[in-house]
C-alpha cells in the first residue's frame, strides 16, 4: 500500500486561499491521474485550516490539526493516523501540495521499497523534465517536495524532528538520520513543482530559515550544510 501525505495550509486571505487550493486540487489530481487506483490512499493534513475548504478536493482522508503545526508537524500527523492500518513493507509518499505528477511514480516507490530514501527529480512548468532514472543522492542533493520511504525506515528514524519551525531544513535532517542509521539515499521520479508556493506567502520566512539552519547547524555541523 501507498500512502501520500499532504500537509495543507491555507491563509486567510481569500486569494491566497484559492491559489493553494487550486495548487492542491492540481497535486491530487495528478496522483490519481497517474498512480494504480488499488495501490494508494491520499491523506490531506489540514493544518490550522478549515476542513471545509479540502473536502471537495478528492481526499481519501483529511487529518484536522487545529492550529498550524508546521511541515514537520503536518507530515507526522498524517503518517500517525495511517500507522494503525500501515504495515512495515508500505511505502509513505509525501508531497507538498504545490506538485505536479507528469508520469507514473512506480520507480520512485519501487527503489524505496528496497529499503532506500527517495526524492524526485523536480521541474518548473514550462521547462524541460529532468531524465527519470535512480540517481544516487546526498542529503545536501535530496529534495523535499515529493520523497518516499517505506514505513519501517520512519519507525527507525522516527519522523520529522518538529523543532524545526513552519518548515525548511527538517528534511535535510531527516536524510542526515536515514543515512546515518545505514540506509541509501536516492534521485527517482519526475514532477513539477511550482515552489514557495505556501512559505512564500509567510512575510517572515526568511528569518525561519535562518533559524531553523542554525538548528540544523547545531545537529549537524556545518560540513553538512
Amino acid at each position: 500500500m501507498i500512502f501520500y501525505i499532504i500537509p495543507v495550509w491555507l491563509p486567510d486571505i481569500p486569494v491566497w486561499r484559492n491559489e493553494l487550493r487550486a495548487y492542491t486540487r492540481m497535486a491530487v489530481n495528478s496522483i490519481r491521474q497517474f498512480t494504480h487506483p488499488e495501490r494508494y490512499s491520499i491523506v490531506l493534513v489540514a493544518n490550522g485550516t478549515d476542513v471545509g475548504y479540502l473536502l471537495d478536493i478528492g481526499a481519501d482522508h483529511i487529518v484536522y490539526l487545529p492550529e498550524n503545526k508546521g511541515y514537520a508537524g503536518g507530515v507526522n500527523a498524517g503518517v500517525k493516523s495511517i500507522l494503525p492500518s500501515a504495515s512495515l513493507d508500505d511505502v509513505l509518499v509525501v508531497a507538498n501540495n504545490d506538485i505536479e505528477l507528469v508520469s507514473p511514480p512506480d520507480l520512485m516507490i519501487e527503489t524505496a521499497k528496497d529499503g532506500a530514501a527517495v526524492s524526485a527529480h523536480l521541474a518548473t512548468k514550462g521547462k524541460p523534465l529532468p531524465p527519470n532514472v535512480i540517481a544516487p543522492a546526498t542529503p545536501q542533493t535530496m529534495f523535499g517536495a515529493l520523497w518516499a520511504i517505506p514505513v519501517h525506515i520512519w519507525h527507525e528514524v522516527g519522523g520529522l524532528d518538529e523543532g524545526y519551525t513552519f518548515g525548511m531544513w527538517e528534511d535535510r535532517d531527516l536524510w542526515m538520520r536515514i543515512q546515518t542509521v545505514g540506509y541509501p539515499l536516492y534521485r527517482a521520479g519526475v514532477c513539477y513543482h511550482v515552489g514557495n508556493a505556501t512559505f512564500g506567502k509567510l512575510t517572515d520566512w526568511a528569518k525561519w530559515f535562518e533559524v531553523n539552519k542554525k538548528r540544523f547547524i547545531a545537529k549537524w555541523g556545518q560540513e553538512n550544510v
